[in-house]
């Protein structure tokens, strides 16, 4: 006569299974808390600070790179760290140091980031006055007062 088996006690179910089984996760945060964290097999970086990184990379570098950096912002625009140009030069130098970059970035758990140059509109901000005369004459215009001061004191001026 074969044995009947016999469900050892570790294994039965406890009221508190029974109770999780019969009534679901009613809260949206509960069924977000209970899942098991996906790997990607790309490091994620939490709360990412590229700013950061950029002014302890340039602390890095020679004084001339460095300077150009700390005058320049890289933003974030997806897995891109992006920076914007003034100039031919500064792109130019810019671009010399991508890969070291791009290995600081890789170093510092940032893998999947890559850096971008974008070369942006250089603003013509007009003529500024060079000369004492167009000095003069921008005072002059901005305040017509100057002219009065120049004739009751009789002075010769450009």
């Amino acid at each position: 006569m074969p044995a009947t088996p016999q469900v050892p006690k570790s294994v039965e179910t406890s009221p508190a299974i029974e109770l999780a089984l019969d009534e679901p996760p009613t809260d949206a945060e509960e069924i977000i808390a209970s899942a098991p964290p996906v790997q990607t097999g790309v490091s994620e970086v939490q709360n990412p600070d590229i700013a950061a990184l950029w002014s302890k990379f340039a602390s890095t570098q020679s004084m001339r790179i460095s300077s150009l950096m700390s005058a320049l912002q890289p933003r974030l625009e997806g897995q891109e760290v992006v920076v914007t140009v003034s100039g031919e030069s500064q792109a130019t130098s810019l671009d010399d140091m991508r890969i070291p970059f791009n290995q600081f970035l890789a170093e510092n758990g940032w893998n999947a980031y890559k850096m971008r140059i974008e070369k942006g509109q250089v603003k013509e901000t007009g003529k500024r006055p060079y000369t004492d005369k167009e000095k003069l004459d921008f005072l002059i215009q901005k305040n017509s007062q100057w002219q009065d001061l120049i004739q009751k004191l009789q002075l010769r001026l450009p």
